[in-house]
């Protein structure tokens, strides 16, 4: 016997140390999504702490460029004072590190030894990188590209581009070097092709290309290989959130189902109550689903990547499971719909109303007086096409008779039938009778086949 899912699910606070755990200390998706949550939060509490977490982080990396943008102002974030000494001592610093890396440069470049050109760019690249410089440490890397001897080096040069270009918001970027990736391999690596399906996922998601990212993202095997993903793109609560999400607004049911039947690792279970929501959605309880969507949305706002999508992914989700629920209906009362699935009437009836436009919901009307939704059935549709064909298939025959009469016409016209065929006819009555006269044909009795 199934258990009964709750439907009633009591979302916690945003766990600020919990969400941000997830990244890498240094990397720059964990200091994008600090900031990200310290300017979108409502709770001061979070701001607070979300800055001054940036702020340690930015102090450790040096980020000079990163710290001028967000402390810099004549405003104070959250009671952290801007340190003018701490700048100026660290791009003098910075200033000369640049100057030794480019030295060696210069001197591998000098000597033509590749491999020592190759880390050159890519300790240049990281440096850079630390510091908030993204587009020269993206530049960096990828001449390193040029220099690369094996799979393995290419492959890991990929990878640190598409990291840069995330980073950057270059999606095409991402897509462009996941392609290049995919035929350098890394030998003994099994989370490499992993790593490229996040990468490209998550890019897909950004891009608001909801179902690419969903097929991408819902095709990770759970395994051993899953934690090694890394997480300087997207943590592994990230891929099954995003997955899960997009899958819900752009997958059929029947490989929603498959989702849920052939994961076996866990997949679903580092977002629990999505699994919830999942289940059911494909249990046909569509009220219960959004519900659970509907309380955890403060806490998906707070995610860079969905942010800017959710509220059409959720748009999506809702128009989705309206359609699902009127599939065995002829007839619904709207008002008890709108109450089953916690909506306004009026805002039920402008989403049926979209989905009858948009042609999801064919052959079906509203009557706005009885607030019902009536819907034809397949018998009385198909009697009803059966008609319109025949009609059609009338008036194509109509219009084609008409048109050959008239080119029929028109050639006559031009060869001036007409006249000639009214003189042969007056000439033929003014004619004697015996000219007239028809002889009568003569057949042999020999043979009566010639009588036809």
């Amino acid at each position: 016997m199934e258990m009964a899912l709750d439907s009633t699910y009591n979302p916690e606070p945003f766990d600020l140390e919990a969400y941000i755990a997830r990244y890498q200390v240094t990397s720059e998706t964990r200091l994008q999504r600090l900031l990200f949550v310290a300017k979108n939060t409502t709770d001061y509490d979070v701001s607070r702490e979300a800055y001054r977490m940036a702020e340690r982080q930015l102090l450790e990396n040096s980020n000079v460029r990163c710290y001028k943008d967000v402390f810099g102002d004549s405003t104070q974030k959250s009671g952290i004072a801007y340190d003018s000494a701490w700048v100026e001592e660290t791009e003098i610093a910075t200033q000369t590190s640049m100057e030794t890396l480019e030295g060696r440069l210069s001197a591998a470049q000098a000597h033509l030894q590749k491999e020592a050109i190759r880390m050159a760019y890519l300790a240049i690249g990281e440096f850079s990188r630390q510091r908030g410089d993204l587009q020269q440490a993206l530049r960096a890397v990828m001449r390193s590209r040029d220099y690369c001897t094996s799979r393995n080096q290419t492959g890991h040069v990929c990878l640190l581009v598409i990291e840069l270009a995330m980073d950057t918001k270059n999606y095409q970027q991402v897509h462009d070097y996941v392609a290049k990736a995919e035929h350098s391999a890394i030998p003994g690596d099994n989370a490499f092709p992993l790593k490229l399906k996040v990468a490209s996922g998550v890019a897909h998601l950004a891009e608001g290309r909801f179902k690419e990212a969903a097929l991408q993202l819902t095709n990770i095997p759970v395994g051993d290989e899953y934690t090694a993903i890394g997480s300087s793109i997207a943590s592994s609560e990230d891929v099954a959130l995003y997955g899960t999400l997009s899958g819900l607004a752009t997958l059929k049911r029947s490989q929603l189902q498959r989702l849920l039947e052939t994961q076996a690792n866990g997949f679903l279970d580092l977002v629990s109550p999505l699994r919830n929501a999942l289940q059911l959605y494909c249990r046909a309880d569509y009220p219960g689903c959004l519900r659970i969507l509907n309380q955890l949305y403060p806490n998906l706002k707070l995610d860079m990547i969905l942010s800017p999508f959710l509220d059409k992914l959720f748009e999506n989700i809702l128009q989705k499971s309206c359609i699902e629920y009127l599939k065995p209906y002829r007839k619904v009362d709207l008002v008890k719909m709108a109450s089953i699935f916690s909506l306004t009437v009026d805002k039920l009836t402008s989403t049926l109303a979209d989905l009858i436009g948009s042609g999801h919901i064919p052959y079906a009307q509203i009557d706005c007086l009885t607030h019902t939704l009536e819907c034809e059935s397949s018998v009385s549709l198909k009697h009803r096409q059966r008609d319109t064909k025949k009609k059609i298939l009338a008036m194509e025959q109509n219009i084609l008779n008409d048109t050959y009469a008239m080119m029929i016409r028109v050639s006559c016209m031009e060869n001036d039938n007409n006249d000639r065929r009214k003189q042969s006819f007056v000439e033929y009555m003014d004619s004697d009778d015996d000219d007239r006269r028809v002889e009568p044909m003569e057949v042999a009795a020999g043979n009566p086949e010639d009588l036809y």
